[in-house]
Protein backbone atom coordinates (compact mmCIF):
# COMPACT_ATOMS: atom_id res chain seq x y z
CA UNK A 1 0.00 0.00 0.00
CA UNK A 2 2.78 2.40 0.81
CA UNK A 3 4.48 1.88 -2.57
CA UNK A 4 0.74 3.08 -4.03
CA UNK A 5 1.19 5.69 -2.23
CA UNK A 6 5.14 6.71 -3.56
CA UNK A 7 4.05 6.25 -7.21
CA UNK A 8 0.98 8.57 -6.98
CA UNK A 9 3.16 11.12 -5.51
CA UNK A 10 5.86 10.64 -8.33
CA UNK A 11 3.13 10.89 -10.66
CA UNK A 12 2.28 14.21 -9.46
CA UNK A 13 5.38 15.59 -9.09
CA UNK A 14 6.35 15.48 -12.87
CA UNK A 15 3.95 18.02 -13.36
CA UNK A 16 5.37 21.78 -13.99
CA UNK A 17 2.78 22.37 -11.48
CA UNK A 18 1.21 20.44 -8.87
CA UNK A 19 -1.12 21.79 -6.41
CA UNK A 20 -2.51 20.58 -3.10
CA UNK A 21 -5.30 18.35 -2.37
CA UNK A 22 -8.79 19.75 -1.38
CA UNK A 23 -9.41 20.13 2.63
CA UNK A 24 -9.63 17.41 4.80
CA UNK A 25 -12.47 15.91 5.51
CA UNK A 26 -14.40 16.56 8.83
CA UNK A 27 -17.43 14.22 9.38
CA UNK A 28 -18.66 16.36 13.12
CA UNK A 29 -18.53 19.88 11.23
CA UNK A 30 -22.05 20.02 12.87
CA UNK A 31 -19.60 20.15 16.13
CA UNK A 32 -17.59 22.87 15.37
CA UNK A 33 -18.30 24.70 12.16
CA UNK A 34 -15.38 27.09 12.86
CA UNK A 35 -13.42 24.15 11.16
CA UNK A 36 -14.31 25.28 7.62
CA UNK A 37 -16.05 28.67 8.04
CA UNK A 38 -14.32 31.71 10.46
CA UNK A 39 -17.26 33.09 10.53
CA UNK A 40 -18.18 31.23 13.41
CA UNK A 41 -15.59 32.31 15.50
CA UNK A 42 -17.14 32.78 19.04
CA UNK A 43 -20.43 30.94 17.75
CA UNK A 44 -20.71 29.39 21.72
CA UNK A 45 -20.72 33.45 23.00
CA UNK A 46 -17.87 32.25 25.15
CA UNK A 47 -14.46 31.16 24.91
CA UNK A 48 -14.03 27.79 23.61
CA UNK A 49 -11.07 25.23 22.80
CA UNK A 50 -11.62 22.04 20.42
CA UNK A 51 -9.01 19.23 19.59
CA UNK A 52 -10.25 16.71 17.16
CA UNK A 53 -8.32 13.63 15.70
CA UNK A 54 -9.89 11.75 12.23
CA UNK A 55 -7.51 8.20 11.26
CA UNK A 56 -9.47 7.67 7.63
CA UNK A 57 -9.06 4.29 6.06
CA UNK A 58 -8.44 2.45 9.50
CA UNK A 59 -5.64 -0.48 8.80
CA UNK A 60 -4.10 1.31 5.60
CA UNK A 61 -0.08 2.03 5.61
CA UNK A 62 0.02 5.59 4.79
CA UNK A 63 -3.51 6.92 5.33
CA UNK A 64 -4.65 10.38 5.60
CA UNK A 65 -4.47 11.03 9.37
CA UNK A 66 -5.13 14.66 10.20
CA UNK A 67 -5.45 16.06 13.78
CA UNK A 68 -5.79 19.88 15.16
CA UNK A 69 -6.57 22.59 17.75
CA UNK A 70 -8.86 25.15 17.45
CA UNK A 71 -10.00 28.18 20.22
CA UNK A 72 -12.69 31.02 19.51
CA UNK A 73 -14.37 33.41 21.26
CA UNK A 74 -16.35 36.93 20.97
CA UNK A 75 -15.48 40.12 22.88
CA UNK A 76 -18.08 42.82 23.46
CA UNK A 77 -20.89 40.70 21.18
CA UNK A 78 -19.00 42.12 18.40
CA UNK A 79 -15.38 41.27 17.85
CA UNK A 80 -14.64 37.51 16.78
CA UNK A 81 -11.24 36.22 17.37
CA UNK A 82 -10.02 32.36 16.09
CA UNK A 83 -6.69 30.00 16.30
CA UNK A 84 -6.64 27.83 14.13
CA UNK A 85 -3.72 24.56 13.61
CA UNK A 86 -4.55 22.08 12.01
CA UNK A 87 -1.57 18.51 10.65
CA UNK A 88 -2.19 16.62 7.76
CA UNK A 89 -0.64 13.48 6.99
CA UNK A 90 -1.23 12.11 3.72
CA UNK A 91 1.68 8.70 3.30
CA UNK A 92 5.17 10.69 2.65
CA UNK A 93 3.06 14.10 2.28
CA UNK A 94 2.58 16.57 5.32
CA UNK A 95 0.93 19.55 5.75
CA UNK A 96 0.61 21.55 8.87
CA UNK A 97 -1.87 25.12 9.30
CA UNK A 98 -1.77 27.85 11.52
CA UNK A 99 -4.04 30.20 11.18
CA UNK A 100 -5.51 33.42 13.14
CA UNK A 101 -9.16 34.46 12.49
CA UNK A 102 -10.53 37.99 13.20
CA UNK A 103 -14.24 38.82 12.44
CA UNK A 104 -17.77 40.88 13.21
CA UNK A 105 -20.82 40.38 14.27
CA UNK A 106 -23.72 42.86 13.42
CA UNK A 107 -26.50 42.32 15.54
CA UNK A 108 -30.05 42.88 14.99
CA UNK A 109 -31.66 41.69 18.41
CA UNK A 110 -30.00 39.47 20.85
CA UNK A 111 -30.25 36.47 19.29
CA UNK A 112 -30.21 37.66 15.95
CA UNK A 113 -26.90 38.43 13.89
CA UNK A 114 -24.74 38.55 11.01
CA UNK A 115 -21.09 37.44 11.51
CA UNK A 116 -18.38 37.83 9.14
CA UNK A 117 -14.73 35.96 9.51
CA UNK A 118 -11.60 36.72 7.86
CA UNK A 119 -8.18 34.55 8.69
CA UNK A 120 -5.29 34.72 7.22
CA UNK A 121 -1.49 32.74 7.77
CA UNK A 122 0.90 30.19 6.69
CA UNK A 123 1.48 26.64 5.98
CA UNK A 124 4.15 24.17 5.94
CA UNK A 125 4.82 20.99 3.81
CA UNK A 126 6.80 18.41 4.50
CA UNK A 127 7.96 15.77 2.11
CA UNK A 128 9.46 12.88 3.82
CA UNK A 129 12.06 11.69 0.72
CA UNK A 130 13.94 9.38 2.54
CA UNK A 131 10.95 6.88 2.07
CA UNK A 132 11.80 6.80 -1.93
CA UNK A 133 14.74 6.58 -3.83
CA UNK A 134 13.73 8.68 -7.36
CA UNK A 135 16.01 9.42 -9.89
CA UNK A 136 13.92 11.87 -11.73
CA UNK A 137 15.55 15.45 -11.17
CA UNK A 138 12.35 17.05 -10.77
CA UNK A 139 11.98 15.27 -7.17
CA UNK A 140 15.84 15.47 -6.80
CA UNK A 141 15.52 19.18 -7.18
CA UNK A 142 12.35 19.19 -4.46
CA UNK A 143 13.01 20.81 -0.83
CA UNK A 144 12.52 19.17 2.31
CA UNK A 145 9.86 21.55 2.86
CA UNK A 146 8.42 24.79 1.87
CA UNK A 147 6.04 27.52 3.31
CA UNK A 148 3.07 28.70 1.78
CA UNK A 149 0.48 31.50 2.54
CA UNK A 150 -3.20 30.21 3.81
CA UNK A 151 -6.37 31.86 4.49
CA UNK A 152 -9.95 31.71 4.41
CA UNK A 153 -13.57 33.51 4.91
CA UNK A 154 -17.00 33.50 5.48
CA UNK A 155 -20.22 34.81 6.59
CA UNK A 156 -22.80 33.12 8.63
CA UNK A 157 -26.61 34.51 9.15
CA UNK A 158 -28.04 33.51 12.74
CA UNK A 159 -31.84 33.87 13.69
CA UNK A 160 -32.81 32.19 16.69
CA UNK A 161 -31.76 28.64 15.85
CA UNK A 162 -31.42 29.18 12.11
CA UNK A 163 -27.86 28.94 10.46
CA UNK A 164 -27.03 30.09 7.04
CA UNK A 165 -23.21 30.25 6.40
CA UNK A 166 -21.13 30.29 2.97
CA UNK A 167 -17.22 30.34 3.30
CA UNK A 168 -14.21 30.31 0.82
CA UNK A 169 -12.23 27.79 2.62
CA UNK A 170 -8.88 28.53 0.61
CA UNK A 171 -8.28 31.89 -0.56
CA UNK A 172 -4.95 30.75 -1.66
CA UNK A 173 -4.32 28.22 -4.92
CA UNK A 174 -0.98 27.07 -3.65
CA UNK A 175 1.75 23.85 -4.94
CA UNK A 176 2.42 21.02 -2.86
CA UNK A 177 5.46 20.28 -4.65
CA UNK A 178 8.01 23.37 -5.07
CA UNK A 179 11.61 24.02 -5.68
CA UNK A 180 11.09 27.16 -3.91
CA UNK A 181 11.22 28.05 0.47
CA UNK A 182 8.33 30.04 0.15
CA UNK A 183 5.27 29.70 -1.87
CA UNK A 184 3.43 33.04 -2.07
CA UNK A 185 0.23 31.46 -3.75
CA UNK A 186 -1.82 32.39 -6.13
CA UNK A 187 -5.03 34.43 -4.74
CA UNK A 188 -7.86 32.24 -5.52
CA UNK A 189 -10.76 32.53 -3.32
CA UNK A 190 -13.68 31.16 -5.79
CA UNK A 191 -12.01 27.74 -6.70
CA UNK A 192 -13.81 26.37 -3.67
CA UNK A 193 -16.68 27.07 -1.39
CA UNK A 194 -18.76 25.36 1.10
CA UNK A 195 -22.69 26.26 2.22
CA UNK A 196 -24.20 25.36 5.07
CA UNK A 197 -27.74 25.60 6.77
CA UNK A 198 -28.61 24.30 10.00
CA UNK A 199 -31.82 24.41 12.10
CA UNK A 200 -32.41 23.45 16.19
CA UNK A 201 -35.61 22.67 16.38
CA UNK A 202 -36.79 22.60 20.36
CA UNK A 203 -39.43 19.56 20.39
CA UNK A 204 -39.62 20.12 23.98
CA UNK A 205 -36.91 22.48 26.13
CA UNK A 206 -33.56 21.12 27.60
CA UNK A 207 -35.21 17.86 26.78
CA UNK A 208 -36.31 16.63 23.22
CA UNK A 209 -34.58 18.75 19.63
CA UNK A 210 -34.42 17.78 16.29
CA UNK A 211 -31.15 19.61 14.35
CA UNK A 212 -31.12 19.20 10.67
CA UNK A 213 -28.24 20.17 8.90
CA UNK A 214 -27.66 20.66 4.87
CA UNK A 215 -24.36 21.18 3.36
CA UNK A 216 -22.99 21.53 0.31
CA UNK A 217 -18.92 21.16 -1.02
CA UNK A 218 -18.24 23.31 -4.32
CA UNK A 219 -14.90 22.66 -6.36
CA UNK A 220 -13.84 24.29 -9.30
CA UNK A 221 -12.07 21.48 -10.40
CA UNK A 222 -14.37 18.19 -9.14
CA UNK A 223 -17.53 17.54 -9.10
CA UNK A 224 -20.28 19.06 -6.23
CA UNK A 225 -21.00 16.63 -3.37
CA UNK A 226 -24.33 17.40 -0.99
CA UNK A 227 -24.49 16.15 2.54
CA UNK A 228 -27.18 15.84 4.87
CA UNK A 229 -26.85 15.03 8.57
CA UNK A 230 -29.77 14.46 10.87
CA UNK A 231 -29.04 14.50 14.33
CA UNK A 232 -31.56 13.82 17.70
CA UNK A 233 -30.30 15.71 20.89
CA UNK A 234 -32.14 13.86 24.41
CA UNK A 235 -32.17 16.13 27.71
CA UNK A 236 -29.36 18.25 26.58
CA UNK A 237 -26.55 15.73 27.35
CA UNK A 238 -26.65 13.22 24.49
CA UNK A 239 -27.15 12.88 20.87
CA UNK A 240 -27.17 10.39 18.58
CA UNK A 241 -26.95 10.72 14.52
CA UNK A 242 -26.51 9.80 10.90
CA UNK A 243 -25.03 11.81 7.45
CA UNK A 244 -25.10 10.79 4.03
CA UNK A 245 -22.34 12.58 1.65
CA UNK A 246 -22.72 12.23 -2.03
CA UNK A 247 -20.89 9.72 -3.68
CA UNK A 248 -18.78 8.89 -0.58
CA UNK A 249 -20.95 7.10 1.99
CA UNK A 250 -22.47 7.08 5.79
CA UNK A 251 -21.67 8.01 8.35
CA UNK A 252 -22.92 7.33 12.15
CA UNK A 253 -22.66 10.12 15.02
CA UNK A 254 -22.76 9.68 19.19
CA UNK A 255 -21.98 12.52 21.33
CA UNK A 256 -21.81 13.35 25.27
CA UNK A 257 -22.88 17.11 26.68
CA UNK A 258 -21.92 17.67 30.38
CA UNK A 259 -23.28 20.80 31.37
CA UNK A 260 -23.03 23.11 28.27
CA UNK A 261 -19.05 22.64 29.52
CA UNK A 262 -17.48 19.70 28.01
CA UNK A 263 -18.48 18.02 25.10
CA UNK A 264 -17.24 14.49 23.47
CA UNK A 265 -18.27 13.66 19.34
CA UNK A 266 -17.61 10.17 17.96
CA UNK A 267 -18.37 9.59 14.28
CA UNK A 268 -17.35 6.53 12.18
CA UNK A 269 -17.77 6.24 8.14
CA UNK A 270 -19.06 2.97 7.27
CA UNK A 271 -18.75 1.33 4.21
CA UNK A 272 -18.50 4.15 1.83
CA UNK A 273 -18.37 4.59 -2.22
CA UNK A 274 -14.43 3.74 -2.56
CA UNK A 275 -12.36 1.35 -4.35
CA UNK A 276 -12.32 -1.91 -2.27
CA UNK A 277 -9.47 -1.71 -1.16
CA UNK A 278 -10.25 1.42 0.94
CA UNK A 279 -13.51 -0.25 2.98
CA UNK A 280 -11.73 -0.04 6.27
CA UNK A 281 -13.83 2.07 8.20
CA UNK A 282 -12.73 5.99 9.10
CA UNK A 283 -12.77 7.26 12.63
CA UNK A 284 -13.45 10.55 13.80
CA UNK A 285 -12.96 11.97 17.67
CA UNK A 286 -13.97 15.88 19.02
CA UNK A 287 -13.28 17.03 22.42
CA UNK A 288 -14.47 20.48 23.17
CA UNK A 289 -13.65 22.60 26.83
CA UNK A 290 -16.04 25.24 26.61
CA UNK A 291 -15.68 28.07 29.44
CA UNK A 292 -18.38 30.17 30.77
CA UNK A 293 -22.55 29.78 30.76
CA UNK A 294 -24.15 29.21 27.83
CA UNK A 295 -26.30 31.77 26.70
CA UNK A 296 -30.01 30.55 26.42
CA UNK A 297 -30.36 30.99 22.72
CA UNK A 298 -33.69 32.60 21.23
CA UNK A 299 -34.56 33.65 25.05
CA UNK A 300 -34.10 37.10 26.29
CA UNK A 301 -34.80 38.40 29.78
CA UNK A 302 -37.93 40.88 29.19
CA UNK A 303 -36.56 43.37 31.64
CA UNK A 304 -32.88 43.89 29.58
CA UNK A 305 -34.80 43.79 26.22
CA UNK A 306 -37.37 46.74 27.42
CA UNK A 307 -34.19 48.40 28.71
CA UNK A 308 -32.45 48.04 25.68
CA UNK A 309 -35.42 48.87 23.39
CA UNK A 310 -35.60 52.00 25.73
CA UNK A 311 -31.97 52.97 25.65
CA UNK A 312 -32.10 52.92 21.54
CA UNK A 313 -34.94 55.20 21.39
CA UNK A 314 -32.89 57.40 24.45
CA UNK A 315 -35.06 57.02 26.86
CA UNK A 316 -32.48 55.60 29.03
CA UNK A 317 -28.60 56.02 29.76
CA UNK A 318 -25.53 54.15 28.07
CA UNK A 319 -24.27 51.72 30.30
CA UNK A 320 -21.25 54.16 30.38
CA UNK A 321 -22.88 57.46 31.61
CA UNK A 322 -24.62 55.20 34.05
CA UNK A 323 -21.05 54.32 35.35
CA UNK A 324 -20.28 58.07 35.51
CA UNK A 325 -23.24 59.12 37.40
CA UNK A 326 -22.48 56.52 40.07
CA UNK A 327 -18.96 57.77 40.39
CA UNK A 328 -19.30 61.35 40.46
CA UNK A 329 -22.50 60.28 43.17
CA UNK A 330 -19.99 57.49 45.08
CA UNK A 331 -23.55 55.20 45.02
CA UNK A 332 -22.69 51.82 45.20
CA UNK A 333 -25.39 50.42 42.43
CA UNK A 334 -27.55 47.27 44.62
CA UNK A 335 -26.67 43.80 43.87
CA UNK A 336 -27.88 42.64 40.19
CA UNK A 337 -31.42 40.50 40.63
CA UNK A 338 -32.57 37.23 38.72
CA UNK A 339 -35.47 37.76 37.48
CA UNK A 340 -37.73 35.09 36.07
CA UNK A 341 -40.73 35.62 33.77
CA UNK A 342 -43.58 35.83 36.33
CA UNK A 343 -41.04 38.58 38.11
CA UNK A 344 -40.34 40.09 35.42
CA UNK A 345 -44.19 40.69 34.01
CA UNK A 346 -44.92 41.90 37.51
CA UNK A 347 -42.14 44.70 37.37
CA UNK A 348 -43.57 45.89 33.85
CA UNK A 349 -46.97 45.77 34.84
CA UNK A 350 -46.20 47.94 38.31
CA UNK A 351 -44.21 50.49 35.86
CA UNK A 352 -47.16 50.93 33.30
CA UNK A 353 -49.13 51.48 36.77
CA UNK A 354 -46.73 54.08 37.90
CA UNK A 355 -46.38 55.73 34.77
CA UNK A 356 -50.76 56.22 34.50
CA UNK A 357 -51.78 59.99 33.87
CA UNK A 358 -51.91 60.93 37.71
CA UNK A 359 -55.76 60.25 38.63
CA UNK A 360 -57.82 63.69 39.34
CA UNK A 361 -58.53 65.19 42.72
CA UNK A 362 -61.35 63.85 44.26
CA UNK A 363 -63.30 66.54 45.20
CA UNK A 364 -63.05 68.08 48.50
CA UNK A 365 -66.79 68.16 49.54
CA UNK A 366 -67.62 64.49 50.94
CA UNK A 367 -69.39 63.71 53.65
CA UNK A 368 -67.31 64.56 57.60
CA UNK A 369 -65.00 61.79 58.76
CA UNK A 370 -65.74 59.47 55.69
CA UNK A 371 -62.57 57.92 53.98
CA UNK A 372 -62.00 57.46 50.32
CA UNK A 373 -59.61 55.02 49.61
CA UNK A 374 -57.68 54.66 45.92
CA UNK A 375 -60.21 51.97 44.74
CA UNK A 376 -62.86 54.21 45.73
CA UNK A 377 -61.01 57.17 43.86
CA UNK A 378 -60.33 55.49 41.01
CA UNK A 379 -64.40 54.66 40.79
CA UNK A 380 -65.07 58.26 41.10
CA UNK A 381 -62.98 58.99 38.50
CA UNK A 382 -64.05 56.55 35.88
CA UNK A 383 -67.92 56.59 36.59
CA UNK A 384 -70.22 59.31 36.96
CA UNK A 385 -70.44 61.30 40.02
CA UNK A 386 -73.15 64.51 40.30
CA UNK A 387 -72.73 67.32 43.39
CA UNK A 388 -76.09 68.80 44.27
CA UNK A 389 -75.91 72.38 44.69
CA UNK A 390 -75.84 72.13 49.02
CA UNK A 391 -72.67 70.34 48.29
CA UNK A 392 -73.88 67.30 49.52
CA UNK A 393 -72.51 63.95 47.65
CA UNK A 394 -75.01 62.15 45.18
CA UNK A 395 -73.61 59.45 43.58
CA UNK A 396 -75.25 57.71 40.67
CA UNK A 397 -75.62 54.03 40.24
CA UNK A 398 -72.28 53.10 38.92
CA UNK A 399 -72.14 50.53 35.89
CA UNK A 400 -69.16 47.87 36.33
CA UNK A 401 -65.88 48.62 34.17
CA UNK A 402 -65.51 45.31 32.87
CA UNK A 403 -69.55 45.23 31.25
CA UNK A 404 -69.03 49.03 29.88
CA UNK A 405 -65.87 47.51 27.96
CA UNK A 406 -67.82 44.57 26.99
CA UNK A 407 -70.59 46.30 25.67
CA UNK A 408 -68.01 48.02 23.41
CA UNK A 409 -66.77 45.26 22.25
CA UNK A 410 -70.03 43.90 21.33
CA UNK A 411 -71.27 46.97 20.08
CA UNK A 412 -68.30 46.76 17.26
CA UNK A 413 -67.88 42.63 16.90
CA UNK A 414 -69.93 42.66 13.20
CA UNK A 415 -69.11 46.48 11.94
CA UNK A 416 -66.44 46.28 9.14
CA UNK A 417 -63.98 49.35 9.45
CA UNK A 418 -64.05 52.09 6.56
CA UNK A 419 -60.34 52.93 7.68
CA UNK A 420 -58.97 49.39 7.17
CA UNK A 421 -58.11 47.52 3.75
CA UNK A 422 -59.15 43.98 3.14
CA UNK A 423 -55.85 42.59 4.90
CA UNK A 424 -56.57 44.66 8.02
CA UNK A 425 -54.10 47.51 7.50
CA UNK A 426 -54.49 51.18 8.35
CA UNK A 427 -55.64 53.23 5.18
CA UNK A 428 -56.98 56.15 7.12
CA UNK A 429 -55.85 59.55 7.90
CA UNK A 430 -52.61 59.82 9.85
CA UNK A 431 -53.91 63.42 11.47
CA UNK A 432 -57.28 63.05 13.39
CA UNK A 433 -59.22 64.53 16.21
CA UNK A 434 -59.49 64.06 20.09
CA UNK A 435 -62.98 62.69 20.08
CA UNK A 436 -65.42 61.75 23.69
CA UNK A 437 -64.78 58.18 23.25
CA UNK A 438 -64.20 55.89 27.41
CA UNK A 439 -60.86 54.96 25.77
CA UNK A 440 -59.97 58.02 23.53
CA UNK A 441 -56.25 58.32 23.00
CA UNK A 442 -55.18 62.00 24.29
CA UNK A 443 -53.28 64.57 22.16
CA UNK A 444 -49.95 63.92 20.95
CA UNK A 445 -47.95 61.74 18.50
CA UNK A 446 -47.97 58.16 18.58
CA UNK A 447 -45.76 55.69 17.49
CA UNK A 448 -48.35 53.16 15.96
CA UNK A 449 -47.58 49.50 15.70
CA UNK A 450 -50.98 47.89 15.00
CA UNK A 451 -54.24 49.02 13.85
CA UNK A 452 -57.37 47.36 14.67
CA UNK A 453 -61.69 47.44 13.90
CA UNK A 454 -62.41 45.99 17.89
CA UNK A 455 -60.96 46.01 21.39
CA UNK A 456 -60.14 42.64 21.35
CA UNK A 457 -57.44 42.07 18.15
CA UNK A 458 -55.80 45.40 19.95
CA UNK A 459 -56.04 43.92 23.09
CA UNK A 460 -54.47 40.76 21.74
CA UNK A 461 -51.42 42.00 20.16
CA UNK A 462 -50.60 45.04 22.20
CA UNK A 463 -49.96 41.75 24.70
CA UNK A 464 -47.91 39.55 22.60
CA UNK A 465 -45.48 42.62 21.65
CA UNK A 466 -45.65 43.36 25.62
CA UNK A 467 -44.81 39.68 26.45
CA UNK A 468 -41.96 40.02 24.11
CA UNK A 469 -40.58 42.93 26.25
CA UNK A 470 -42.17 45.37 24.49
CA UNK A 471 -43.93 48.09 26.80
CA UNK A 472 -46.98 48.65 24.61
CA UNK A 473 -50.41 50.72 25.31
CA UNK A 474 -53.72 51.17 22.96
CA UNK A 475 -56.61 53.51 22.40
CA UNK A 476 -59.18 54.62 20.55
CA UNK A 477 -60.58 57.40 17.82
CA UNK A 478 -63.73 58.47 17.32
CA UNK A 479 -63.13 59.85 13.88
CA UNK A 480 -61.82 56.91 12.53
CA UNK A 481 -63.43 54.05 14.84
CA UNK A 482 -59.84 52.27 15.09
CA UNK A 483 -58.11 51.13 18.10
CA UNK A 484 -54.37 52.01 17.44
CA UNK A 485 -51.42 49.95 19.62
CA UNK A 486 -48.62 52.20 19.79
CA UNK A 487 -45.41 51.74 21.55
CA UNK A 488 -44.04 55.74 22.32
CA UNK A 489 -45.89 58.77 22.80
CA UNK A 490 -44.84 62.62 22.88
CA UNK A 491 -45.52 66.15 22.40
CA UNK A 492 -42.86 66.45 19.83
CA UNK A 493 -43.90 65.29 16.13
CA UNK A 494 -39.65 64.95 15.45
CA UNK A 495 -38.59 63.11 18.48
CA UNK A 496 -41.85 60.37 17.43
CA UNK A 497 -40.60 60.82 13.94
CA UNK A 498 -37.04 60.09 15.13
CA UNK A 499 -38.18 57.15 17.12
CA UNK A 500 -40.27 55.36 14.53
CA UNK A 501 -37.01 55.39 12.51
CA UNK A 502 -34.83 53.82 14.93
CA UNK A 503 -36.87 50.97 15.48
CA UNK A 504 -36.82 50.25 11.61
CA UNK A 505 -32.86 50.66 11.98
CA UNK A 506 -32.96 48.34 14.53
CA UNK A 507 -34.66 46.02 12.24
CA UNK A 508 -37.64 45.89 15.17
CA UNK A 509 -40.75 43.12 14.06
CA UNK A 510 -44.15 44.98 14.40
CA UNK A 511 -47.14 45.04 11.89
CA UNK A 512 -46.95 48.40 11.20
CA UNK A 513 -44.82 51.62 12.03
CA UNK A 514 -45.80 55.25 11.45
CA UNK A 515 -46.59 58.41 13.26
CA UNK A 516 -50.11 59.19 14.43
CA UNK A 517 -50.86 62.83 15.04
CA UNK A 518 -53.98 63.82 17.21
CA UNK A 519 -54.94 67.00 17.62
Amino acid sequence: MRIFFHIILLILSVQTVVFAQELPLNSQIFLNPYYYNPAYAGFEDRPAFYVYRRQQWTGIEGAPVTTGFNFHTIFNEKVNFGLNIMNDERSILNTTRALITFGYRASFDEFHYLSFGLSGGVGFNSIDLDAIDPDDPAILDALDNNLFLDGNAGFNYYNKGFNLGLSLPKIFKTKTISNTSFTPGEINPLNDAILMTSYRWEISEDKFALEPHFIYYYNKDLTGQFEAIGLVHLMNVFWIGASYRQDYGTTGFVGLNIKDNFKFGYAYEFFNVQPTTFDNGTHDIQLALIIGEKKKKGKVNLIQQRRNMLRTMGNLPSEQDQTMYQAEETVVPPPVETYNEEDALQDLLEEMEEEEDTLSVVPEIVPEKEEVDEEDALIMQMEEITFDDSEELTETKTPDLDQEIDKLIEDQEDFVEPTLDEEGFYIGPTTVLKGDHLLELNTGNYVVVGTYGNYRDAEEYSDQLFIKGFYTKFGYISQTKIYYVYIFESDDLQETRDTSERFKDIGAQFRENWVLQVQ
